[in-house]
């Protein structure tokens, strides 16, 4: 029996041992099996790299981005090239994005067609949608001696523009206009308060995020390699799930240092994307200036913009003209009900920036219209008037508001004969110099 039991043992044992020789060898076998079917994969995988690395240049960033405009809902605003920011055309814009403005860019006015643009920020946006209509139909009976059948008022102010931007905004629409009006002064007197933010630069509510939507090569690179780092473990797992080694505890082990060797890859990669997507694109200025003599090197700037539209306008046989707008915050310049007192008069920091900037403008336009330049100073058009005027505790007119301004604009043309003589006849439009080559 002991014979017997011994033999029964050491069968047991060969046969123990060919079933682990086997275990062994299945498991060698799926492992090259799967070292062959990832060596198939990998190759695929260089070859998608090429072709990925070759479309990174194709790849497109984000241009836009989304913002609540408290009075006429939400838009999305674009880079623009000249004036900054721009609104996405929609069914309430024309083609360039402007509110409020009768037909796409380029327009074609008729021969006898009077062609006004408006020029500035959102109070001259409102202007457009709450005074053109006024404007237009005075507009026509001022100039019907002059030949001209029909006025058109058109709105090139946008949101938070400000001088320079609307300097570059008169200057690509000359050729569609006859006469241009600026309504500025609030966005003018108000720098944003981030600290060295340049005050001619646009708003930096707009500007901020669209300067930093970005997409330099180097981004690009990043996003590549990234991109390319997630389908290659996409598609490791993929091939070792469909092989027998899915089975294997070898094989779960080598997939797993794989994977995990790219998923830290990764996210150093995207730790070093977020740094690069987190720079500003725009300069600051130097640390210690102040706001007095950034109002001071504002206004040098925004003197020289009145006298070069003013040149512009008298080349080209266009009249500009700049009006400083009535604001709340500039005291003793309206007698204010009991809302606007309540309401729309406690912003004690834009009331700091009206009561400085203000009164330099006033004087600006005092000397401008003794040196014959168009400017019209309405900051206490409002003087005596009683009623409410504002609708928001910014600088926003209601439409009472909007209506007096066009009324004093038209009667300030009335009264002023020499302004209605700058005014060419209908037919007569100066749109450009035209140059020949070799022209004496």
């Amino acid at each position: 029996m002991k014979k017997i039991g011994k033999i029964i043992i050491k069968k047991a044992g060969v046969f123990f041992l060919v079933l682990f020789a086997i275990a062994i060898l299945l498991e060698f076998s799926c492992l090259l099996l799967s070292l062959f079917r990832f060596s198939e994969g990998y190759r695929s995988l260089v070859r998608a790299k090429e072709q990925h690395l070759l479309k990174v240049g194709e790849l497109k960033a984000p241009s836009q981005f989304e913002l609540q405009d408290l009075s006429f809902g939400k838009f999305k605003f674009w880079l623009h090239p000249y004036w900054g920011f721009i609104r996405e055309p929609s069914s309430m814009s024309n083609n360039m994005g402007f509110l409020f403005t009768d037909g796409d860019y380029p327009y074609a006015a008729a021969s006898k067609e009077f062609v006004i643009g408006i020029f500035g920020g959102s109070i001259a946006q409102h202007f457009c949608q709450y005074g053109a209509d006024l404007l237009s139909s005075g507009m026509e009976k001022l100039l019907e001696s002059k030949g001209y059948d029909r006025i058109t008022v058109l709105c090139f102010a946008e949101l938070a523009h400000r001088q320079p931007q609307s300097l570059y905004a008169f200057i690509y629409f000359l050729d569609t206009i006859d006469m241009a009006i600026f309504l500025e002064g609030f966005n003018e007197a108000v720098f944003w308060l981030e600290k060295g933010y340049p005050p001619d630069f646009p708003h930096i509510w707009f500007w901020k995020p669209l300067a930093s939507i970005k997409f330099s090569p180097y981004e690009a690179s990043l996003l590549g390699r990234i991109q390319t780092s997630t389908e290659s473990r996409k598609k490791i797992t993929k091939t070792f799930l469909k092989t027998p080694l899915k089975h294997s505890m070898f094989a779960h082990v080598i997939w797993r240092i794989l994977t995990n060797d790219k998923i830290r890859k990764e996210n150093s990669l995207t730790r070093e994307l977020e740094k690069e997507q987190s720079r500003e694109y725009f300069y600051r200025l130097p640390e210690g200036i102040s706001q007095k003599q950034l109002r001071e090197r504002y206004f040098r700037q925004y003197e020289d913009i009145i006298r070069i539209t003013s040149a512009i306008g008298k080349v080209f046989q266009k009249p500009v003209f700049h009006i400083l707008q009535p604001n709340q915050y500039l005291d003793g310049s309206k007698k204010f009900s009991e809302v606007e007192t309540q309401k729309f008069r406690v912003n004690e920091s834009l009331h700091n920036f009206v009561s400085a900037g203000y009164p330099v403008m006033q004087s600006l336009y005092k000397n401008f219209k003794r040196a014959g330049i168009n400017t019209l100073d309405f900051s206490m058009l409002f003087r005596e008037i009683t009623e409410t005027i504002y609708k928001d505790d910014c600088c926003h007119l209601n439409q009472l508001g909007n209506e007096l301004i066009a009324e004093a604009f038209l009667r300030e043309l009335g009264n002023r004969p020499e302004l209605l003589e700058t005014i060419p006849r209908a037919g007569s439009r100066n749109n450009r110099f035209l140059c020949t080559p070799n022209a004496e």
